[in-house]
């Protein structure tokens, strides 16, 4: 088992200081079973839609222990968690 670290930074200032395109707001808004594929070339934002889906469902109904994010590479991961 792996014991994760949830840094509460404030989730509604982060997200609101998110610049969401409109693409990126309904990935943001997705509900609880819904499903989406996001695609996109390197730096338009996929990672960051997933930050603000996140931070937008954590505010809402789901709790930090019941997320889990797999990313391609360390990099990526260190981002989304910081």
């Amino acid at each position: 088992m792996v014991d994760a670290v949830f840094r509460n930074h404030g989730l509604g200032a982060v997200l609101d200081s998110l610049a969401l395109s409109a693409s990126q707001s309904k990935v943001a808004s997705l509900l609880a079973g819904q499903n989406a594929l996001v695609y996109g070339v390197p730096g338009s934002g996929k990672s960051t839609a997933l930050k603000a889906l996140v931070i937008n469902r954590l505010r809402t109904d789901l709790k930090p222990e019941q997320v889990l994010v797999l990313c391609a590479n360390r990099e990526s991961a260190t981002k989304l968690r910081d």
